[in-house]
């Protein structure tokens, strides 16, 4: 059975401070150019970055900040080059791969039968395929100038816990948000996090709305029911491996990828051999909290809900992609190479 619900917390932050990005995106990093980058997730060579406290003035280079950043030993400036992930979207899933644990690589015959190939979900590469489409009258000579920006007021505020940057894409060459693109032409669905500030939930809001009111894009293949999950739905690895015919082999039902990527685990632990019971026995493992987006946005005592609570035991999903605004993890600190916690702006 799913959990009661027990906790109230306090939890939306207004940050005051911002910083922005200048940089060129590499346009051959894209699925259809030959490499590996989706619809949310985008690689940035960076030139400067800076940061102001108030969002309007005072604004200083900081570019030094972080370069010898690092989230869980992983650097998140590498080669001058940060990798971005578009916050309050998600994209449907071109080629997750689910990760063992340490439990699974002791038992030789789990880690036997462990699969390691990129699983995907139906219209994740129409989704990377449209915004490559989008994308190239902006591109010259293969890059495209642009700024990324966060709402922060702590430089360990800026990257997740997979060392991402996380914000909005603006292409300089009209300020167009690539974010707010994605969402009001339907290749993504809206996914907020505690960390957003209510106007940047609101922003994606509307435009998921009109998407959503008009089956555009994701929305004419979103399930309010778990999709049975299919080992042989997957994208084939390497630069030269053949891609993917979004017009033969992209349409399908399909579920918010928050819940498709727990899927995943779940049925390569379950074909392993792990005692592992429901799909919701898993989802209650795992603690994945969570607040009414109808809630959070008032900025007052909110409780605290969890992922199982919204997903039956006949599969049925209990939310809109819009109404759950998931709790981010924020237990990684950001560390410089001498493994002290980087608190300051420099």
């Amino acid at each position: 059975m799913a959990r009661s619900i027990t906790e109230v917390s306090a939890i939306r932050t207004d940050y005051k401070g911002i910083l922005e990005v200048y940089g060129t995106i590499p346009f051959e990093q894209f699925y259809y150019q030959g490499g590996e980058s989706d619809a949310d997730t985008v690689k940035m060579k960076v030139k400067s970055m800076r940061f102001s406290a108030d969002g309007n003035s005072g604004w200083r280079n900081v570019i030094d900040t972080f370069k010898d950043a690092k989230i869980r030993g992983k650097q998140v400036v590498k080669n001058n080059t940060i990798t971005i992930r578009l916050q309050g979207i998600d994209a449907p899933e071109l080629h997750y791969e689910s990760e063992p644990r340490t439990k699974q690589d002791e038992n030789p015959e789990i880690k036997q039968r462990w699969i390691y190939d990129w699983f995907r979900q139906y219209r994740g590469a129409k989704a990377v395929c449209e915004l490559e489409r989008f994308l190239k009258p902006y591109s010259e000579s293969g890059i495209i100038s642009a700024m990324v920006y966060t709402r922060v007021d702590h430089p360990n505020d800026v990257f997740d816990m997979y060392g991402r940057f996380v914000g909005d894409i603006v292409l300089q060459k009209d300020n167009k948000n690539v974010n707010h693109w994605l969402a009001e032409e339907g290749w993504a669905f809206p996914t907020y996090y505690n960390s957003m500030t209510k106007q940047e939930i609101l922003d994606i809001d509307s435009r998921s709305k009109t998407a959503m009111g008009s089956s555009k894009g994701v929305w004419n293949g979103y399930s309010n029911k778990v999709v049975p999950f299919d080992f042989t739905l997957k994208t084939p690895k390497g630069k030269k491996a053949k891609r993917i015919d979004v017009g033969l082999d992209d349409t399908g039902n399909m579920n918010l990828p928050k819940i498709f990527r727990r899927q995943v685990d779940y049925e390569i632990r379950k074909n392993a051999g792990e005692k592992i019971g429901s799909f919701v026995d898993y989802l209650i493992s795992r603690k994945d909290k969570c607040y009414r987006t109808s809630e959070f946005l008032k900025g007052k005592n909110t409780q605290t809900l969890y992922l199982d609570q919204f997903v039956r035991e006949d599969g049925i999903i209990d939310f809109k992609p819009s109404q759950i605004v998931f709790v981010e993890n924020n237990t990684q600190v950001l560390r410089d190479s001498n493994d002290n916690k980087i608190k300051d702006w420099t």
